[in-house]
């Protein structure tokens, strides 16, 4: 498990038959890349989206990063690189899918660092998307600048815009295209763009699935009271 300068980011999975082995390697990914590759099977996406972890106190800034890579330049790049991206190799028995090999991956990561990680459900604060007025236009017509519901919830979860989880709650597929100004910040600030848009964010609570990470024996309780950082929801049980 280390950081190899010059490799390109990528993952291998290979079957040697002549040696009777298979290799697992897989360059150039930040922790929580190589945990989502082994535990995040339900696509939760907590390797990008802070609300989608509970971590614990004390593990986390000096694994995960406060800016992303595109963020950093210069020969701070460089010293980002060496703290955060990490490399892992596992050749084992011909015959083992990739699914034991993240299995593998998993536990190696847990004893390399020390560290606990699972995806269990918590009950959560989130916001919900629903409309308020029928958009000004629906339709499939490429040239009406549509974009999938999916799409901008995936962009409302984005660290940038320091939300709580957001859900869709509008039974639609399409709305037309809604651009978020950088520093939009917090519920109130994006619900005024929205709702321009026909579209608002309402607080709920619901059950959702959650990377918990810690240290071993790291249990937080199941409702979730903790402030949101740029980290995650941080915990200090």
């Amino acid at each position: 498990m280390s950081q190899i300068p010059g490799l390109v980011a990528h993952n291998l999975f290979e079957a040697d038959s002549a040696a009777g082995t298979v290799r697992y390697f897989i360059a150039h990914k930040q922790l929580l890349e190589l945990y989502a590759m082994a535990i995040d099977t339900l696509d939760i996406n907590f390797d990008r989206f802070p609300n989608r972890r509970i971590l614990q106190y004390g593990i986390y800034d000096r694994l995960i990063p406060p800016l992303m890579r595109y963020e950093v330049k210069g020969i701070d790049r460089l010293k980002w690189e060496q703290q955060y991206l990490f490399n892992y190799e596992y050749i084992g028995p011909l015959g083992r899918s990739r699914d034991e090999l993240n299995l593998a991956l998993r536990h190696d990561l847990n004893r390399f660092f020390g560290l606990e990680a699972r995806v269990e459900k918590r009950t959560v604060p989130c916001l919900v998307l629903q409309k308020i007025s029928k958009a000004v236009y629906q339709s499939k017509d490429d040239s009406k600048d549509n974009r999938s519901i999916r799409s901008l919830i995936y962009v409302l979860n984005d660290k940038r815009f320091k939300l709580p989880p957001v859900l869709d709650g509008t039974d639609e597929a399409e709305w037309p295209r809604i651009d978020l100004p950088t520093g939009t910040v917090g519920p109130k600030a994006v619900n005024v763009i929205l709702e321009v848009h026909g579209l608002t964010l309402v607080p709920d609570t619901r059950e959702m699935d959650m990377l918990i990470l810690g240290r071993p024996g790291f249990n937080p309780p199941e409702s979730l009271t903790y402030t949101l950082s740029e980290y995650g929801y941080i915990s200090h049980h």
